[in-house]
Parts: structure tokens; C-alpha cells; sequence
């Protein structure tokens, strides 16, 4: 129910439903402790969602730490874990913590999936905002360059990740000076 709250942008509805699971997970004994790492990834997503990140950061820490604990250090969900931390760390202004976060992800996924796979491209997209934020802005293009020929690839045109890549690009390149290929990256 929260994850169908959270799609439907009922983030509020989400955080409740995710508060209500996690304490019955962390009170009834005994529990999967995985079970509670995804709870709490959630969790935390949401609150980041919601412009709560501190206490998203404590959720996101504690998930990661259980997952690492659990299962093999290049496990996907391990990744997922990463990437949902560094997207928080970034949101706080820990630039330099969100881009060692992103790049341990993005090695995961590249080594654990295919190399045209989605997820893939998710991090590469995380990975530009983060080099963007230091001011790398060539390398943010670059990023974001293989993401839109990923997305474009995999995606039809109309998903809001190719959307979402195809608009940061045209950020890139403004903020580059670069305004012909903004103007075209964008119309």
C-alpha cells in the first residue's frame, strides 16, 4: 500500500504506512533483518521525498549497514541501499560522501548486471548531479551523454527518466555556456 501511495505522490500516506511497518518489524520478534533494511530504505526514501533528510539519513545508514552485514558486498540490493543514501547525502550537501557512495553502486551494477540494464544508468544520472554539484561540469555531460544514448536505447521516449536525463543535460550545457546544444537537448 505505501509503495502505491508513494507512486501516486502520496508521500505523507507512505511515510505513515512505512513508520507503522517498521516499528511492528523492529517490536515483534523475531524478524528478518533484511525485511527491516528494505522497510527502512523506503522509509527513507520517502522522507527524502518530503524534505526530511536528517532523519531520512539515520534510516538510509541503518539499512545499509544491515544489508552489508547480510548479504555479499556486491549484492544488488546492497546498491540500492548505496544509491538511496548518496541521493540523500547529496540532497544535505555532502557532495563529496554522495559521489564515493554513487561510484560504489555504479561498480556493483555495472559488474552484477547487463551492461544495457536500466539501473545502470540510474547511478550514471546520480553520478553527473554529483559532479555537477563540485562543478565538474564536463564530466556531468559526459554522464549524462551515456545516459540519454542508455535511456534512448532501453527506454521508450516518453519515460521520465529519459525526460528527466534529457532536461539535466540541458542544464549541464547552459551552465557550460554551451546554450545551442541546451536549446536542443531540450526542445
Amino acid at each position: 500500500l505505501a509503495t502505491i501511495y508513494l507512486m501516486s505522490g502520496r508521500i505523507g500516506q507512505a511515510i505513515d504506512i512505512y513508520g507503522q511497518a517498521l516499528e511492528m518489524q523492529t517490536t515483534d520478534a523475531p524478524s528478518d533483518p533484511l525485511s527491516i533494511s528494505t522497510t527502512m530504505g523506503n522509509f527513507g526514501h520517502c522522507l527524502c521525498l518530503n524534505n526530511e533528510q536528517r532523519k531520512a539519513l539515520t534510516l538510509l545508514e541503518k539499512s545499509l549497514e544491515i544489508r552489508k552485514e547480510y548479504l555479499p558486498e556486491d549484492h544488488i540490493d546492497v546498491s540500492q541501499s548505496l544509491g538511496l543514501l548518496s541521493s540523500c547525502c547529496l540532497q544535505l550537501g555532502d557532495v563529496k560522501r554522495a559521489m564515493q557512495l554513487c561510484e560504489e553502486a555504479l561498480a556493483i551494477v555495472s559488474h552484477c548486471l547487463p551492461e544495457n540494464h536500466p539501473r545502470i544508468s540510474v547511478f550514471m544520472s546520480l553520478l553527473a548531479s554529483c559532479h555537477r554539484h563540485i562543478g565538474n561540469l564536463e564530466a556531468a555531460i559526459g554522464l549524462a551523454e551515456q545516459c540519454v544514448a542508455r535511456w534512448k536505447t532501453n527506454l521508450p521516449a516518453t519515460r521520465r527518466e529519459l525526460c528527466s536525463t534529457l532536461s539535466n543535460l540541458g542544464l549541464y550545457y547552459s551552465q557550460k555556456g554551451r546554450l545551442q546544444e541546451a536549446i536542443a537537448t531540450l526542445e
